[in-house]
């Protein structure tokens, strides 16, 4: 049996799943966990040709963001398994001190699903899996674990714990994994409390169209938003910001909206 340590960017990037295909593909036994120092511990056990082509695929197919700072392989002379799992993450500080990667943006897999209006997903706001979604944000300790991020007060739905536990699913271990269901919820609300609502985020769009300053409240603080061509709404906001002459961020939906009011460049 071997111990393979990495040590890199290695947590929140989907890497445990991706450990557990190739393992498995390979007909290998053992496990692969998380650590509370950031890195990740595998365990294999099998025939040395399988083992060859798994650490081969360890190092060359890597996910996406996965960064290999280090790895380091060593004889183990621990339990034998009886198939290849992930387990419960190691809390013992073993001082390496991993990276965890920033917020990722949409994948384009949660982009189809968010406008497909069949698919359970449809709108939903916090849409992610193992390829996007927020990671750093949310982070409130080592390992990366749903049970130390904000998203531990949100309890799986039989649906999403099907397919957090599901190996050809893309949110196989995907500790962000939520939905309209169980979820966080995105709601509307002004200085007298909430306002009842069908869909907050079409009403928040009203509102700016007439005019309003809107608060956005996102993983990572609030911004605050008008309409970019009304005027008075953009001085209502420079005066409450104090902000007479430095320039606001403006948000498009596309580089084809961006072009109807700006030169863009070929860089």
């Amino acid at each position: 049996m071997l111990r393979i340590l990495i040590d890199g960017i290695v947590q929140g990037i989907g890497f445990r799943p991706f450990v557990y295909r190739i393992a498995v593909t390979n007909n290998l036994k053992g496990y692969v966990r998380n650590r509370s120092d950031g890195s990740v511990e595998i365990v294999i056990d099998g025939n040395d040709n399988s083992i060859k082509r798994f650490i081969n695929e360890l190092k060359h197919q890597k996910p996406r963001f996965a960064k290999y700072n280090k790895i380091m392989i060593s004889r183990f002379n621990g339990k034998k398994c009886d198939n290849f799992s992930i387990i419960k993450s190691d809390y013992t500080n073993n001082g390496i001190n991993s990276i965890i990667p920033p917020d990722l943006g949409i994948c384009n897999h949660c982009k189809e699903e968010l406008f497909d209006k069949l698919d359970r997903r449809y709108g939903y706001f916090f849409i992610t899996c193992t390829n996007c979604g927020p990671r750093f944000t949310i982070l409130e300790d080592l390992p990366y674990d749903r049970n130390n991020t904000s998203m531990k007060e949100f309890k799986l739905c039989k649906e999403c714990r099907c397919e957090y536990e599901d190996i050809s699913n893309r949110r196989f271990h995907a500790e962000t994994i939520a939905c309209t269901n169980c979820g966080p919820k995105v709601y509307l609300k002004d200085k007298n409390g909430i306002i009842k609502t069908k869909n907050a985020i079409e009403e928040a769009s009203k509102l700016l169209e007439k005019g309003f300053i809107v608060a956005i409240k996102g993983i990572g603080g609030f911004h605050l938003a008008v309409n970019a061509i009304d005027r008075d709404a953009v001085k209502r906001l420079r005066d409450a910001k104090d902000r007479g002459n430095k320039p606001f961020a403006i948000m498009a939906r596309d580089i084809e909206a961006i072009k109807e009011f700006a030169y863009i460049g070929k860089k």
